[in-house]
């Protein structure tokens, strides 16, 4: 069932998805993105088409390979077929795969509205007035499926490598660390639609493989950002980014999480899981916060600002909750 009430059918349960190798190209010039996405999964019975979730997504092209044959020999796609009301796109192939290990290999278009649902945009404006945009996600509960085509179910867990092309000189999390931060050609550039007649060139910003995780808090964000960082006790780094110039309004979160790791490392007598945590808030935000793997965000509200400048207030004491809460998840 989705956030808004609507039953779905569920996915057959043929599939089993291990990988998901994804690598976006989004345009902040005209709220497009165009994706590449490679899910290894395993087939349970031989099948000529496998049904994915997928809203306001449109399926450029698909091929399928076994990835057991060590081959570049695939199955074209033969059509695709949408059903918007069940979120589904079925792609059927011109012949049957077979039981075993496939690689399902997608090009495809998205929309990045400002709705705050999927792989969105969200603005605000700096001193001197001027408007800036930040790209960020919300997948809980069913909207990773408007990021990219997948097995949108939160008990169909997969590891996620991704990637993002952007601008050189932004800024792009996900939920693990960043492992290369590369230059992108001109024609991969232009292949993709992303602006050229600008004074940045593009680099391919790629993040470390994560442990196996549902859909729903996978997350990724590309913006203009400072941050504060620190480390807890055992060395996992936490940072908290911020609009330019504003870091120090950051350090808030940067005690409480700093501090709530530890705790619930006491509390559960285990520790956390992952070599980094960030904290990003976001101005347009749907939800209170989101406890994304590695990738926590926040809704920005006016008066948390207080709870940098005085660090005695009830206020800053109540947000503290907050911050504690989603490391938790």
């Amino acid at each position: 069932m989705s956030s808004k009430g609507n039953t779905f059918e569920r996915l057959p349960r043929i599939y089993e998805p291990k990988v998901y190798v994804l690598e976006l190209y989004p345009n902040a010039k005209d709220f497009t993105f165009h994706g590449r996405v490679t899910i290894c999964m395993f087939l349970t019975q031989p099948t000529s088409s496998i049904i994915l979730n997928a809203k306001k997504i449109n399926v450029i092209s698909a091929k399928a390979r076994h990835s057991a044959l060590q081959s570049e020999l695939t199955v074209p796609m033969k059509s695709i077929m949408y059903d918007e009301k069940q979120e589904k796109v079925a792609i059927h192939f011109d012949s049957e795969l077979a039981e075993g290990d496939i690689d399902l290999c997608l090009v495809y278009k998205g929309v990045l509205a400002d709705d705050m649902h999927g792989f969105y945009r969200s603005t605000y404006k700096d001193s001197n007035g001027e408007e800036h945009i930040i790209l960020s996600t919300q997948f809980e509960a069913t909207y990773a499926r408007r990021a990219f085509p997948c097995f949108d179910e939160p008990d169909r867990k997969a590891k996620f490598r991704i990637s993002l092309v952007i601008p050189d000189h932004l800024t792009a999390l996900s939920c693990m660390p960043e492992v290369s931060r590369n230059p992108v050609e001109k024609c991969e550039v232009e292949k993709y639609g992303l602006p050229t007649a600008i004074s940045h060139s593009y680099v391919k910003v790629e993040f470390d493989e994560t442990p196996r995780m549902s859909t729903y808090i996978v997350a990724f964000i590309v913006g203009c950002f400072d941050y504060t960082e620190a480390e807890d006790v055992v060395g996992v780094r936490i940072r908290v980014y911020t609009p330019p110039n504003r870091s120090h309004l950051g350090l808030h979160a940067l005690r409480m999480a700093r501090s709530a790791l530890p705790f619930y490392t006491k509390v559960f007598g285990t520790g956390y899981p992952l070599p980094k945590l960030d904290l990003v808030a976001i101005p347009d935000f749907a939800m209170g916060a989101m406890e994304n793997w590695g990738l926590l965000t926040y809704r920005v509200v006016k008066p948390a600002c207080a709870c940098a400048v005085n660090p005695s207030s009830s206020l800053m004491k109540k947000c503290g909750l907050g911050y504690r809460a989603d490391t938790l998840y």
